[in-house]
Order: structure tokens, then sequence, then C-alpha cells
């Protein structure tokens, strides 16, 4: 079924119509933080993408059913007022392939680090020995 989606655009308001086809992928992101204690938060992070048809996984060479292609979640602990990371982990129940898991154990690699400015550029550097994971 299409339907029939008006965008503006443009500095004179000209109006373009786009036909929408059937939804095919869709990511979904939620952060919960929970209070531990006075000194401490909880955050949690999860990350979710499903295919709603059936598709290629071509780094795998396969065809796959329609469904969770992954599921990651990420838990952290964070003194306060400080956000020093005191521990973390990941947990990847749903990967496309076995190899995407690896990932997981590098995370704990942040724990010790403060998050303010720069903390992205100094945790790429242990990330980085990763990036073979993903390629």
């Amino acid at each position: 079924m299409l339907s029939e989606l008006e965008y503006v655009i443009g500095t004179d308001h000209t109006c373009i119509s786009f036909y929408m086809k059937e939804l095919i992928h869709t990511r979904n992101i939620s952060i919960h933080c929970y209070e531990m204690d006075d000194q401490a938060i909880l955050v949690e992070g999860s990350l979710t993408d499903e295919r709603l048809f059936p598709f290629v996984l071509y780094s795998a060479n396969e065809s796959r059913d329609p469904g969770i292609v992954h599921g990651m979640i990420v838990r952290m602990s964070l003194s306060l007022p400080e956000l020093m990371i005191l521990s973390v982990s990941a947990d990847m129940p749903v990967v496309p392939v076995a190899g995407c898991r690896d990932i997981a154990d590098s995370v704990i690699k942040l724990t010790g680090l403060q998050i303010k400015p720069g903390l992205r550029i100094r945790s790429g550097k242990f990330l980085q020995k990763q990036k073979d994971v993903f390629t």
C-alpha cells in the first residue's frame, strides 16, 4: 500500500510529493538512567535493528527472514558528580554474525575514564584495535 506525503522544501515553500513505500527497517535506541545511591547512577543503553522483510546478509552470504538483526545492551555505573566510569558491560544477544560479539569485551576498557570533553578521542584508541570486526 502506497501513501502520499507532502514535504515543504526551499525558501519559496514549494511542495513536492513523495510516495512512501512499505517500511523495511527500524532502529530503536533507548537510554535509561537509574539512581544507585547518592554517589552513583546506572546508565543502560540499548540498540535494536529490525529488518521487516526477507533480506540478504552479504557479509555472511546468507538469505535471512525478517527479524531483529542487532540487539545490544550496554550498562555502565558512573560516580557522581565526577562521572567516572566505575564499571561497564555489554551484552549482544542478537548479532548478524558471531564475530560481532568480539567487540563486547572491549567496553570494559572504558572503566576508569571520566565522561568529559575528549572522551570520544580517548575511548576511540582502544576501539580502533577492534575495527577489523566491522570490516
